[in-house]
């Protein structure tokens, strides 16, 4: 059912809404603590939709090497993800799949497509095209999830909106927020040009300082040192 309804939605977002919409419930086994390889039914989630539609198994292949672990000092180990090409092994049509290898490449295509829109792996990266001046840099107050910028054509003029997605995409439900951000661009704008300036000033004194310790050949004790830094 979820790859049918796929078919028709070409979107992991629109899958959610559908079984969203017509009360369909999806399996999930839990994998620690309590109740430890239990199945239990409940609503799909956009995170599931994309864990199925990328492993291949479900289009019949037997794959090894997909994550590597990595480890970092201090931290648990963790999993990275492994490009296709440096798979260890990749054996099409091992057993029967819910979906064909052609399907499942017509899958990944629609997915990377759809990624330019939304994607946590895009998060801190550099900002798109727009005026928006905090551009993945806003998180949401209500759910702490980061915000996304959409535009709208305001009096003849391109107004940025930052928009709370977490909830819509991931579970087809109602934004948290959606603010206007021309007010909170200019006061940011307006914060940031006066530490910068408050900055360039410390410089300039600092300057002036150094160059009357030179002409003296001598440093007040009363005037602190300039930091490297300014």
């Amino acid at each position: 059912m979820l790859f049918d309804t796929f078919r028709q939605a070409a979107s992991a977002t629109g899958t959610v809404k559908r079984f969203r919409q017509e009360g369909w419930l999806f399996p999930r086994r839990i994998r620690r603590w309590i109740g430890k390889g239990d199945l239990i039914w409940g609503p799909l989630e956009h995170c599931r939709v994309i864990q199925i539609l990328h492993n291949p198994r479900y289009a019949g292949a037997f794959v090894y090497g997909r994550t590597r672990g990595a480890y970092r000092q201090g931290r648990k180990s963790f999993g990275l993800k492994v490009d296709r090409e440096n798979w260890q092994v990749l054996i099409q049509n091992a057993h029967p799949g819910f979906i064909d290898w052609d399907e499942f490449e017509r899958n990944q295509a629609t997915l990377k497509q759809n990624l330019t829109g939304f994607g946590r792996d895009r998060r801190g990266s550099m900002p798109r095209e727009g005026v928006g001046l905090l551009q993945g840099r806003i998180v949401c107050g209500v759910c702490g999830a980061r915000m996304g910028v959409r535009y709208q054509v305001v009096g003849n003029k391109l107004e940025p909106y930052y928009m709370c997605t977490e909830n819509p995409v991931r579970r087809a439900g109602k934004p948290c927020q959606s603010v206007r951000g021309s007010a909170i661009d200019e006061a940011i704008g307006s914060l940031l040009l006066e530490c910068r300036t408050g900055r360039s000033r410390r410089r300039a004194s600092c300057r002036r300082r150094d160059i009357r310790a030179r002409q003296t050949g001598r440093r007040s004790t009363s005037e602190p040192t300039c930091p490297s830094s300014l």
